[in-house]
């Protein structure tokens, strides 16, 4: 739908002596985020309105110290431990994979903190009660007394929450958040705890600060689906908190884990350092945490690495698994025995288990660093690394199932303990294996009219399969769950069939004989059979797939029904068939799901422009086409807001509702000089927040701008000299015309002689107009004005400026 937000000059009050009044930040309550510019001194109404609260022995009141300049703030005294102040925020639109920024302004009052961070805590609780928190944290802030600083951080919300109590009711301090309770922000300042913040010689039992414009909201942009994310296993993956080095196992009394409180080697605002501990003992020097790592999944394992303590140094990357029962040996892994220095270095590589797995555990991942490279279990005392970034991360059922990777990535792979990529019968195409066929990569691809409307992520590259005996096929391991129904879909297209060729897939479960633990009762095979015919032409093809196995005796909660390799059956795979294979998925499947479900989930728009004088004491127009992808979705709160720039940030002038027709958002004139930024934010009628869309503008100019003043009274010549600076950046005014008069006045006030000057002004019209008159022989005083008109006669309809008096 059009919408126009049209911003109008109000030209009345650009002219009138008092000027115009600074924008008020209008927030409302349906602001699905959290948005608190703290322009007005409203805090009893948000207090009643459950929009603001404060916790751990905090109190707050309103100032008109701002942030920037701006209006107003919130002063913060703290009195005991955990202090933080509280802001509710909308649970239903924190959609998992959104990555949300969270910022604020802080203005230490009477100290400088002895602890620089600042934690903003996302509160929630599981189905069953629990309540946790999911951190994210600044280190190294300047929170210097009386100076302001501004706070930014982004993370992506994975949905978990955090809480070391939590074992008894939740099985693990690690657990989901129930996005249908409430949930609420926390910002903690420093430690959080006065007394660890108030130098003890200074008799001092509280401490206060500035807080402003703090703000929680995701960060979308329609070019990142939030489903694309990288949304890995560990818990405190980034090592960006101090809280989550409890998430890590250790090896005994293991190494000492801490935070180097400084940037980290991407950028992010943390790193962790693995250390031994003070007494010098020798441990080992490794980190790990259980998670589930599924059979037949693809995994990336990344992260960043150093050694501190030596020139050299290697990692072992392992899982722990007790024993060699599970289809992962004990110990595997990867091992780099040389490969740390004192620099950073980025470490990627990938694992991948193939085989027909009937077993399923969670098991510890992790790694151990080590100094001595002859032997991989061994760190000298004192020994130091750091670590940033480390995660594993699942890509998904189908490995390489777009066929887009051309070489086999560095990787690690098992099968019943062997680790030898030839024993797989590896194919030239990443992660797909051949029996009685041959397999390369193609650029042949479908074409561009087969894709979605608006979709620009077009495939480049495809699977060739030829069969070169009698029954040969392409093959991967696959991992799905039992009782759980499935859509497999591919694109596929045969290269030059004599004639068309029915099209099947098989799920081959067969193997030499059944493990003990081997329970369900599973075929050898299964044909998936819809009555599709493989063409010459590019089709898409998609089957249904519901698995469900039972056992004569109920299993171990980690046994599962045997695993299947995937192959597609065209014809009889007779010895000679040749066919392209593109996009393969599998996906879960309910036939009564969203049917937009896999569409872009987030509000943008199209058309976007910004227009307008971009001048103080005006505003700007914004014209924009709101669209959402998923069905029959209309616009809800969409908002327009005004910044200016601060420092290193923006602060908040204001910020409207659109209300569906229009909204007015006026540039202020004390905004003429500063650099500001307009801001459209999209939101539907779900809360769900969409592309913010912005427009900067430099060195604001006035709108108008009329400054009269006297240069000379020459006493020997008589001349009255006068400068009139006229700036004209208003395309809506346009073409002006005005009287500049020189009255002089005797020195009883009566005026003696009058002079005028006629002035035309353009838009765009910068100069200083000189205008000069002889003084009345009785003249004592003169006096300039500049009115609207062409002559004396019509002049004043329209005062442009304050009257400027000379006495001689």
């Amino acid at each position: 739908m059009k919408k126009i937000i049209s911003l109008s000059l109000a030209l009345a009050v650009i002219f009138s002596l008092v000027g115009i009044l600074p924008a008020e930040a209008k927030l409302y309550a349906d602001y699905p985020f959290v948005y608190e510019p703290f322009e007005e001194d409203n805090l009893a109404n948000q207090q009643v309105e459950g929009l603001i609260s404060s916790g751990g022995g905090t109190s707050f009141k309103w100032s008109a110290d701002g942030a920037g300049g701006s209006k107003g703030s919130i002063s913060v005294t703290e009195t005991g431990n955990y202090s933080h102040m509280h802001f509710p925020i909308n649970s239903t639109s924190m959609m998992i994979g959104q990555k949300i920024r969270y910022s604020c302004w802080i203005k230490p009052v009477d100290i400088d903190f002895n602890n620089k961070k600042v934690d903003f805590y996302i509160y929630g609780s599981s189905e069953k009660g629990t309540t946790g928190w999911n951190t994210a944290s600044v280190s190294n802030v300047a929170l210097k007394e009386g100076e302001w600083v501004y706070v930014q951080t982004e993370k992506v919300w994975d949905g978990s929450l955090y809480n070391n109590n939590a074992v008894a009711t939740e099985g693990s301090m690690n657990f989901s958040c129930d996005l249908t309770k409430n949930m609420h922000i926390e910002i903690r300042i420093g430690s959080g705890e006065t007394a660890k913040e108030v130098p003890k010689d200074s008799g001092k039992t509280s401490l206060t600060y500035l807080l402003d414009d703090v703000i929680v909201e995701p960060v979308n942009d329609k070019s990142e689906s939030a489903s694309t994310s990288e949304n890995g296993l560990y818990k405190g993956s980034a090592l960006d908190e101090q809280a989550d080095t409890s998430a890590w196992q250790k090896e005994g009394t293991g190494p000492v884990l801490e935070m180097a409180n400084e940037k980290g080697p991407d950028g992010s605002p943390n790193y962790m350092i693995v250390r031994g501990p003070d007494s010098g003992e020798k441990v080992w020097m490794e980190i790990k945490q259980k998670v589930a790592v599924e059979s037949n999944h693809l995994y990336k394992v990344k992260f960043w690495a150093k050694i501190n303590s030596a020139d050299k140094g290697g990692f072992w990357f392992l899982g722990w698994t007790g024993a060699n029962k599970l289809d992962f040996p004990q110990y595997a892994g990867r091992s780099d025995t040389s490969a740390l220095t004192k620099e950073w270095k980025y470490f990627e590589f990938y694992m991948f288990a193939d085989h027909k797995a009937v077993e399923k555990q969670t098991v510890n991942w992790g790694i151990r660093f080590f100094d001595t490279p002859a032997n991989q279990h061994i760190t000298h005392a004192n020994a130091s690394y750091s670590i940033d970034s480390f995660d594993i991360v699942d890509m998904g059922v189908v490995a390489n199932g777009d066929f887009e990777t051309s070489s086999l990535p560095d990787g690690v792979y098992f099968k019943e303990g062997k680790a030898n990529t030839d024993y797989y019968k590896q194919s030239a195409v990443p992660f797909w294996f051949e029996n009685g066929a041959k397999v390369t990569q193609s650029n042949e691809v479908r074409p561009i009219s087969t894709y979605p409307e608006g979709e620009t992520a077009y495939s480049t590259k495809s699977m060739l399969v030829n069969t070169t005996s009698q029954g040969g096929y392409a093959f991967q391991p696959i991992n799905i769950a039992n009782q759980v129904q499935y859509k497999i879909s591919f694109w596929a297209k045969g290269n030059n069939l004599a004639e068309d060729q029915p099209i099947q897939l098989r799920l081959d479960r067969t193997v030499d004989s059944k493990e003990a633990m081997d329970a369900y009762e599973v075929p050898d095979e299964e044909i998936l059979d819809e009555g599709a015919v493989l063409t010459n032409d590019w089709e898409k093809y998609e089957f249904i797939y519901s698995p469900d196995f039972t056992a004569d005796v109920k299993p171990a909660s980690n046994v599962i029904p045997r695993l299947p390799y995937l192959n597609l059956v065209v014809g009889e795979n007779a010895a000679g068939i040749s066919y392209f294979l593109d996009d393969l998925k599998i996906e879960e499947y309910d036939p009564n799901s969203d049917p937009d479900a896999d569409k872009y989930q987030f509000p943008y728009a199209k058309d976007v422009s910004f227009s307008g004088d971009e001048a103080a004491g005006t505003t700007m127009t914004v014209d924009y086409e709101f669209v959402s992808d998923r069905k029959e979705c209309m616009e809800g709160g969409s908002v327009v807001r005004l910044l200016k720039k601060a420092g290193d940030g923006w602060v908040t002038l204001a910020m409207n509702e659109t209300n569906w027709t229009n909204a007015e958002i006026d540039i202020p004139n004390d905004a003429a000089g500063c650099d500001i930024k307009i801001e459209f934010v999209p939101i539907d009628e779900d809360g769900l927040f969409g592309t913010v869309y912005s427009y900067e503008i430099h060195n604001v100019k006035k709108a108008f701008d009329v400054t009269p003043s006297f240069t000379k009274w020459d006493e020997t010549t008589g001349e009255i000299a006068t400068s009139t600076h006229i700036e004209n950046n208003s395309y809506s005014l346009g073409e002006q015309y005005m009287v500049l008069i020189l009255a002089q006045y005797d020195k009883n006030g009566a005026m003696v002689r009058v002079d005028s000057k006629l002035v035309k002004v353009n838009v765009g019209f910068s100069e200083n107009v000189a205008f000069s008159t002889v003084a009345a022989a009785d003249a004592k005083s003169a006096r300039m004005f500049v009115w609207s008109g062409t002559t004396i006669e019509d002049a004043g309809e329209r005062v442009y400026s304050d009257s400027v008096s000379y006495t001689k």
